[in-house]
């Protein structure tokens, strides 16, 4: 993981608990997040799109500090599905490579009280660093890449989202949360789509997003 970032995220949140002391609560959570890559472009009159949807499951434990959340975990995909219209033809078939990470995510988060439950709107970023990539029969595909591709194997995402806690005694509390990350594209794709304007495709989209939905069962200090 780049040093650099960690510092940089660990003294926001750092500066958020000085700034405001408040309401301090750690815990563990669970996340699923439905990951889609789309490629959509114009090739010869026709278009074509390419789109992956990848199932990730993170785990791992987060602290809190009223106005800023801090989230730690392990992150891994499962087999996914690679869906390619061309030529008026529609294909789908598995997508054989599986990724794991540890991930690292820093919200904003402004709570306010609606009745008995804490809702709160969330603002922020997640970087991943890549532990392994392989196919479903275990081959390391990282030996293979460019020091380009490895690096980019790590991710950026940029997040919105929402929140909300709900007390189940004095300390204890579940919060569900649901957040759109859309990730920062890296050299690698840059390269991707630059390759198929060079090839004379015309009108080329690129993203990665997804949606997480995630469960924390905390304990308020």
């Amino acid at each position: 993981m780049k040093p650099s970032l960690v510092i940089i995220m660990v003294m926001l949140f750092g500066c958020g608990t000085t700034l405001f002391g408040l309401g301090l609560s750690a815990g563990a959570m669970i996340d699923f997040a439905p990951v889609n890559e789309h490629l959509g472009y114009t090739f010869a009159g026709a278009s074509a799109y390419n789109n992956i949807n990848i199932p990730e499951l993170r785990v791992g434990a987060y602290l809190d500090a009223q106005y800023a959340q801090l989230s730690v975990a392990f992150a891994a995909t499962a087999t996914g599905t690679e869906k390619v219209e061309s030529g008026g033809s529609t294909t789908t078939s598995d997508f054989n490579y599986n990724f794991s990470y540890v991930s690292t995510e820093l919200l904003g988060k402004y709570p306010f009280k609606l009745g008995s439950v804490n809702l709160f709107p969330l603002l922020g970023a997640e970087y991943d660093f890549n532990l392994t990539y392989v196919d479903t029969n275990g081959n390391d595909l990282r030996a293979a890449a460019t020091d380009q591709q490895r690096k980019d194997l790590n991710q950026l995402w940029l997040k919105v989202g929402a929140g909300a806690d709900f007390n189940i005694t004095r300390h204890f509390y579940l919060r569900p949360e649901v957040l759109f990350g859309y990730k920062i594209p890296s050299q690698t794709d840059k390269d991707a789509v630059d390759s198929l304007k060079a090839g004379g495709a015309t009108d080329v989209s690129f993203a990665w997003t997804r949606w997480d939905f995630s469960v924390m069962a905390g304990y308020s200090f």
